[in-house]
């Protein structure tokens, strides 16, 4: 099913329960009752186009209608993205994961969480490039600004790479080597929370490549035409 503004918001998230990233990440708290997507995104000034594109591909892969993308909807997306990773899930795991290792020997507990800060780090580095490199470049754009360097998406868009496949080594020294005594219970909730965020990541960066990507590619033609 493709969702348009009509369509009551809590009835997509029951539909799809991931898509409740979506509605975080566009700065839309819970609590909108039986509202429609139009009015919830009116109330909390998100633009209902580029909120809909986003959600129709993580719902269901559908991406008709990038030439209603907001350029700026979306970088407003992305950088909410980052923190939500940065500033809240990475931190909250890292201390689970500490937690579910108390039973393992201290070499092995050293091991997985440095595998863990190694990944996370792996993930900065590549987000707070896209900050600097990127998004504050395309905002330049959109305000008609000059651009640093010979920024351009198509370069992007070459040498931009998926993070998630730096995740595995941790999942599997966890998989293969978590000791027999250790709570089993504990560690199993946060391995799981490990293959959720490697879906969420792998998702993120589709949406960077397959929505944002040609959407600023289109504004870019736009304004050399202009």
């Amino acid at each position: 099913m493709k969702y348009t503004e009509q369509h009551k918001l809590a009835d997509v998230i029951n539909d799809h329960f991931q898509t409740i990233l979506v509605v975080s990440r566009f700065g839309i708290p819970l609590g909108f009752g039986d509202k429609t997507v139009k009015s919830v995104c009116q109330e909390y000034g998100v633009d209902s186009k580029t909120f809909l594109v986003v959600l129709n591909y993580m719902a269901n892969g559908d991406l008709s209608g990038l030439e209603n993308v907001s350029v700026m909807a979306m970088v407003k997306f992305l950088r909410l993205s980052h923190q939500y990773y940065l500033e809240f899930f990475f931190p909250q795991l890292r201390e689970r994961l500490k937690n579910a290792l108390s039973d393992a020997n201290d070499k092995l507990g050293e091991m997985i969480v440095s595998f863990f800060d190694n990944f996370v780090s792996t993930v900065r580095k590549h987000l707070n490039h896209e900050e600097v490199a990127v998004l504050c470049n395309i905002e330049r754009m959109c305000n008609n600004e000059k651009l640093e360097s010979d920024f351009s998406i198509e370069r992007y868009t070459q040498k931009h790479e998926q993070i998630d496949h730096t995740i595995q080594d941790l999942k599997n020294i966890i998989i293969k080597y978590y000791p027999d005594n250790g709570n089993v219970n504990s560690i199993s909730s946060v391995l799981y929370d490990i293959f959720s965020c490697e879906v969420d990541l792998k998702m993120h960066c589709d949406i960077e490549d397959n929505i944002f990507a040609p959407v600023v590619e289109m504004f870019e033609k736009q304004q050399m035409e202009a």
